[in-house]
């Protein structure tokens, strides 16, 4: 689990299922992108947020990002500690980051990858995911911020 930005965490499910590390970094708040199948553990006293995905070039995250990035500036916007993660805090988890970090701050995917990599360099959406980053709409995204 890394930190990309003030309250704002990236990972993977070994840290989500780590009741303590969530304590100790005060995550209140977790975005869950994983394939229905993964067994989770969930916390009391966690909010959470989940998105049934799959890890593939041809699953539609470009559908869940309005109500991510509703999700992650509500929770921010409001003193929590937000950490996004997937399995393995590569792909699923950096896509919903990215995404959040293009709308929030009106950045080219490009930088808002490298944004998300200098906290965590291992951020890799795969391909179907970048493109659908690349020609997300951000302007039709904005009014998920601050609302």
């Amino acid at each position: 689990m890394h930190k990309i930005e003030n309250n704002l965490y990236l990972g993977g499910l070994m840290a989500a299922n780590n009741l303590a590390l969530l304590t100790q970094n005060g995550i209140t708040s977790l975005v869950q992108a994983l394939s229905k199948s993964t067994p989770t553990v969930k916390h009391p006293n966690m909010k959470y947020f989940t998105i049934d995905i799959d890890d593939m070039p041809s699953a539609n995250i470009a559908q869940f990002m309005p109500e991510a990035i509703k999700f992650i500036d509500r929770e921010l916007m409001c003193g929590k500690t937000v950490l996004i993660h997937c399995a393995a805090g590569i792909s699923r988890s950096s896509s919903i980051a990215i995404g959040y970090f293009m709308v929030k701050y009106n950045l080219t995917f490009d930088e808002a990858l490298a944004k998300v990599r200098r906290g965590r360099s291992c951020a890799c959406p795969n391909q179907g995911f970048e493109n659908q980053l690349r020609s997300m709409n951000v302007s039709a995204l904005k009014p998920y911020i601050n609302s």
